[in-house]
């Protein structure tokens, strides 16, 4: 897992939201800059959301799956994915997808209802090009290759972290009653189905099973992944 740990000089967006969720502010800010201003600006880490987008499958899997170090040609679709709702912690998603948090501040009941869309789509002669089944599928996921999902998923180490794909791929149909309901079967030990499972109810209105998941999920997470801070943001709105 030291692999996955990067440092960083730029404060994310994520951890300075949380904070300023969590303090008590009586007074109006000064600064006309708002906060999900700045991840657009500072643009997107693909190095680090490649480790993100891999980290649901290395946490899963029966046994460490071997990766690549660096991330394909096909992952700089991810420089234009720009997120607006909520989405499961699963291969080739990364908690930075997420940059338009303008929704979450003013409602974040509404948030949790909204389905993911905004994935790229890419182009016609790009293909998988890394060879093992967890990088093809985070490529496939960037692109909404369903067909590809579908073939790829049965090809993943272990039960677990193939019955968490398929319910990710439920929720990204549209189908989130049955996703909450794949993620319900599973053992919640893991932070990512804590997740999953928390983002499930706070879609379904259950709020107070949410919170539970969620804290689950920031004691799991490891504080260097930005799941972590996703986590404890999702948290933070709802408390």
């Amino acid at each position: 897992m030291q692999d996955f740990i990067m440092n960083t000089t730029t404060p994310r967006w994520q951890d300075l939201l949380a904070k300023l969720i969590q303090q008590d502010h009586h007074e109006v800010p000064t600064s006309e800059v708002e906060l999900y201003q700045a991840q657009p600006a500072l643009g997107l880490d693909l190095g680090l959301a490649w480790s993100e987008a891999l980290l649901p499958g290395i946490l899963l899997a029966e046994e460490e799956p071997r990766v690549q170090a660096r991330f394909p040609a096909s992952w700089n679709a991810a420089r234009h994915v720009t997120l607006a709702a909520p989405f499961p912690c699963c291969i080739g998603m990364a908690p930075q997808f997420l940059q338009k948090i303008d929704g979450i501040m003013d409602n974040a009941h509404a948030f949790f209802q909204q389905e993911t869309m905004g994935m790229p789509t890419l182009s016609a002669d790009i293909t998988l090009d890394n060879k093992t089944p967890l990088s093809q599928l985070a490529i496939a996921r960037l692109a909404g290759d369903t067909n590809q999902i579908e073939r790829l998923i049965p090809q993943l180490d272990g039960e677990l972290l193939q019955k968490n794909e398929r319910a990710a791929q439920l929720w990204f149909n549209g189908q989130r009653d049955e996703a909450r309901e794949a993620w319900n079967s599973l053992d919640d030990n893991s932070p990512v189905i804590a997740f999953n499972l928390g983002i499930g109810a706070l879609a379904h209105g259950d709020t107070e099973h949410g919170r539970e998941c969620l804290a689950r999920a920031v004691n799991g997470f490891d504080e260097s992944t930005g799941w972590h801070h996703l986590a404890e943001l999702f948290l933070a709105v709802v408390e």
